[in-house]
């Protein structure tokens, strides 16, 4: 019955009656670890500078998933670093750097921006020609901008735990921005991912259209960590894609147990995030997390998606 409600291009609960099956049948025939790695290395064939930077650049036009966190995260970098005339930047996502040429536009209002020094250190397990291209492409928008860049990249799994291979004396200040879930056991994982993708696949449909080949692209992307999650050895406690998805206060708790304190961003940060979100489709809302926390959260529709948090 439910295969024959499935469908990978009609709605979006034909899509995820079709992604979630195959990921359980992954399970049940032990091939979870068989099917992620074919997948993967059938996307790391098929990427490119420019199909990458296409589909980056589409999903910022249609939803602030990724723009939201860019946003926060420059303003509160700018808020801490104010005044330092050297900004040694070191970004571990996957996020293809497209935060970066917004922060190179505010340094370059700076008086000192001439005299100003960036370097900026990418981590990330995309292809590293990709990466290259994206590194000096940045560097000429720096030049442009007037701000001196230096760009290195290295191409490696991103740390699930970065927390604990950073320590405050070392960083100046620390930004996570990332998906709000959390995933336990088999059950728990499975319910959370209902939610979560359930969410994003929504998402997705209300923000393109039905076949465009960047909404395949993106599902793509979720049904690879579909498997990971549900069907792989190690399930909810693998790395996924590189990252491992985590709550809000669980990133809090690890930071402070490494000794970073928690810092507020500011109002004109706030202003910045809801003028931000005015620009889409109505739905997409900022929520303040409850307590003695920095954390801020974008929601869909009243469902958490995307996590800022910021710490010294």
């Amino acid at each position: 019955m439910l295969n024959e409600l499935a469908s990978p291009y009609d709605d979006c609960e034909q899509r995820l009656a079709y992604a979630f099956p195959q990921a359980l049948f992954c399970r049940a025939t032990a091939s979870g670890d068989h099917c992620y790695r074919t997948s993967l290395t059938v996307a790391e064939r098929t990427v490119s500078f420019a199909s990458t930077r296409r589909l980056a650049l589409k999903f910022q036009e249609a939803a602030p998933w990724s723009t939201f966190g860019h946003v926060a995260s420059n303003g509160a970098l700018l808020q801490a670093l104010d005044g330092e005339p050297a900004l040694h930047i070191v970004d571990v996502s996957n996020t293809f750097c497209t935060q970066w040429p917004m922060l190179l536009e505010a340094l370059a209002s700076r008086a000192d921006a001439d005299a100003l020094r960036v370097r900026l250190i990418v981590v990330s397990s995309t292809a590293a020609g990709v990466v290259a291209e994206i590194g000096v492409r940045i560097e000429k928008f720096a030049w442009l901008m007037g701000v001196p860049l230096e760009f290195r990249d290295i191409t490696a799994p991103a740390l699930p735990c970065l927390a604990d291979a950073l320590r405050p004396e070392k960083s100046r200040v620390l930004t996570v921005v990332e998906d709000e879930a959390d995933f336990g056991e088999f059950m728990e994982s499975f319910e959370e991912c209902l939610r979560f993708y359930g969410s994003y696949f929504e998402m997705l449909e209300e923000s393109f259209p039905a076949t465009c080949n960047e909404r395949l692209a993106l599902e793509r992307e979720c049904f690879r960590s579909l498997v990971g999650l549900l069907a792989c050895e190690g399930g909810a406690n693998a790395v996924v894609d590189g990252e491992r998805r985590e709550r809000g206060r669980q990133w809090c708790r690890r930071l402070e147990r490494c000794g970073f304190e928690t810092f507020g961003v500011s109002d004109d940060v706030i202003d910045d995030l809801k003028a931000l979100l005015k620009r889409y489709r109505p739905g997409w809302s900022l929520l303040p997390a409850e307590g003695e926390t920095s954390d801020m959260y974008l929601t869909w529709k009243d469902k958490i998606g995307n996590l800022f948090d910021s710490h010294y």
